[in-house]
């Protein structure tokens, strides 16, 4: 395995810059996976790493070698594709051995390594079988098993499970996280879809406009979002998000409601016009267990509720938008219905309006 090295990694197409000065630096065995909306510029960033695309400007090194020009062959990577492009006249064995067999290596190691993938990736009993022989998962399997048997330095992933249903999708995060786990490979996972990258990635690389907004931890950037782009990006449902102007003893919100916060600490001075963000988990209808030191209590009217099993959100006007709360009870409310909400003030956001930069220290 080995450590992936990206430095000033720009991209253009024409006259067009689709990427600008990528800097990225992923630890031998690291699962980082690259997230934002579509055209920010990660799967162009990933096929550079492979080779699919050329490089404008920039270097990206794996282990101790710059792979500028290097073929994809000679990069030491494996890639697994949101399609499973699986031979469809080959068995699964054939097919997961197919590039070890083009390359020349002995059968024996051929056989080996296809019995060691399968194992991984629970597939022994279906060697013998054809691609249309399999679900849409194990297919997926079996493409990832072509990856494995390779033992590339890096795996990178293009949105490996967007073909799948939901209830597939969540089997196969599973799946994902154990191979990796055992397999212990340097990967790169590019998704659109965040709860992939919460659930699988050490770090977390958040693009917009081909540039990277935010590196962190699953962690770091759901609690401490750089931007309130990652704030609204990250989150289901996503961080409740107000402008507002800074006043004496607190925030008024556009609506009228003055939100009693010291912004002191914080270094944000008198008229300063910023964003005011609480996530649904922050804010409770009263007596729905939360027990905030810093609290500070809403009278709403209810416009919409999702029970969800555990939990319902709760959907209501507030500072000039719809603004969602949690109660963790499987219960309807009416629309119309009237509801004290209760806001941990101790959980707030606060962004640069202009910037979206974020001001809150803690």
């Amino acid at each position: 395995m080995a450590r992936v090295q990206i430095d000033g990694l720009a991209k253009d197409y024409g006259a067009v810059r689709v990427l600008e000065g990528v800097d990225l630096d992923i630890s031998d065995g690291e699962f980082v996976a690259l997230v934002g909306p579509s055209g920010c510029g990660k799967s162009t960033t990933l096929r550079m790493i492979a080779g699919l695309e050329d490089i404008s400007e920039g270097t990206i090194s794996i282990g101790d070698r710059v792979i500028n020009d290097l073929e994809p062959s000679d990069r030491g990577i494996a890639m697994v594709f949101q399609s499973y492009a699986l031979y469809p006249h080959m068995s699964v064995a054939k097919n997961m051995g197919y590039a070890l067999i083009v390359a020349g290596r002995p059968k024996d190691e051929v056989r080996d390594r296809v019995a060691e993938a399968a194992r991984i990736l629970d597939l022994e009993a279906y060697l013998d079988r054809r691609p249309a022989d399999l679900s849409g998962g194990q297919r997926q399997r079996v493409a990832m098993g072509r990856a494995i048997v390779r033992r590339p330095q890096v795996f990178l992933f293009d949105e490996p499970l967007s073909n799948l249903d939901a209830k597939l999708r969540t089997q196969m995060r599973t799946e994902i996280k154990r191979i990796h786990n055992e397999v212990g490979a340097t990967t790169v996972y590019v998704t659109h879809d965040q709860v992939e990258a919460m659930t699988l990635a050490d770090r977390i690389v958040i693009m917009k406009d081909g540039q990277l907004e935010q590196v962190g931890t699953p962690e770091d950037v759901f609690d401490r979002p750089a931007t309130s782009f990652v704030a609204a990006f990250i989150g289901a449902p996503p961080m409740n998000l107000a402008p507002g102007r800074v006043v004496e003893g607190g925030v008024t919100l556009e609506g009228g409601q003055c939100v009693p916060l010291d912004l002191s600490r914080h270094g944000v001075g008198e008229g300063a016009e910023i964003l005011f963000g609480l996530r649904p988990d922050d804010i409770v209808p009263m007596g729905h267990g939360m027990e905030a030191a810093d609290a500070w209590d809403v009278d709403v009217a209810i416009s919409l509720s999702e029970p969800l099993g555990s939990e319902t959100l709760v959907f209501f006007p507030f500072a000039g938008g719809d603004w969602i709360g949690r109660m963790l009870k499987p219960r309807a409310l009416q629309r119309g219905e009237a509801v004290r909400m209760r806001f941990d003030l101790s959980r707030a956001h606060l962004f640069d309006a202009q910037s979206g930069r974020r001001l809150t220290q803690s």
